[in-house]
């Protein structure tokens, strides 16, 4: 059965699905009292989520393999979810689907506010990264909108912002782009010489392989939260 987790573990399965080979892709939004058609016409019609005995089996003969990952919006009582497939192999979900390239600018893999990039190497000897960040037009706002509001009198706007910075999941791409936003906002209040400066987090989340094993819930169970909740009105 499919296993559903938070929206970090989330961040993290994709991540990992993605930097294995799975480059391809298809998603969208599915509600909750179709969630687990849609997740049984993967499963039968492309073998998605496949044991790895059979996903080696289907390696070994061309075929694409799928990975299928659910994200439940309980306030939607729905799923964002993404059919991730892998970049060699044909068969039923290459010509069936029309899947798109995460790594192409215009198709990068979205949640929430951020997507998923991939990052060229740092040198001849390391390798191209993938990881969470947000996209440039965004970053550049947040960017802009943060020097503004850090050359006020008052710094609680400025703080507020920096404090709901600090909670955003710490992958590489999202570090980079909060130090330069901080740096920029610290920068201006003092080029405003205003005495009381912003108070930046020494330390921020920064994400370990989070364990998967014992965490999360089945689709099923998921199905019957969203089904509980609409029923009980709560």
């Amino acid at each position: 059965m499919l296993a559903i987790f938070d929206t970090i573990r989330t961040m993290q399965v994709i991540q990992t699905s993605v930097s294995r080979g799975f480059t391809r892709y298809i998603g969208g939004t599915v509600r909750y009292n179709r969630a687990l058609s849609l997740a049984q016409k993967f499963e039968s019609r492309y073998g998605a989520n496949s044991a790895d005995y059979q996903s080696l089996v289907q390696r070994r003969h061309g075929i694409a393999r799928c990975r299928l990952v659910m994200l439940p919006r309980m306030s939607e009582l729905s799923f964002t979810w993404w059919l991730l497939v892998s970049a060699d192999g044909a068969g039923p979900v290459v010509d069936l689907e029309h899947l798109v390239d995460a790594k192409a600018r215009d198709h990068r893999i979205q949640l929430g506010s951020f997507e998923l990039a991939r990052l060229p190497a740092a040198n001849r000897e390391s390798r191209a990264r993938w990881t969470w960040r947000l996209p440039a037009a965004d970053f550049g706002d947040r960017l802009r909108y943060g020097q503004v509001i850090a050359t006020h009198h008052s710094p609680a706007q400025a703080q507020a912002m920096v404090d709901h910075m600090a909670t955003w999941p710490g992958y590489r791409g999202i570090a980079q782009q909060r130090r330069e936003i901080w740096s920029a906002m610290s920068a201006a209040r003092r080029d405003a010489r205003r005495t009381d400066p912003l108070s930046i987090p020494s330390n921020t989340p920064w994400p370990r392989r989070l364990e998967l094993v014992g965490h999360g819930t089945t689709l099923t169970v998921a199905v019957e939260r969203m089904r509980f909740s609409l029923e009980s009105g709560t």
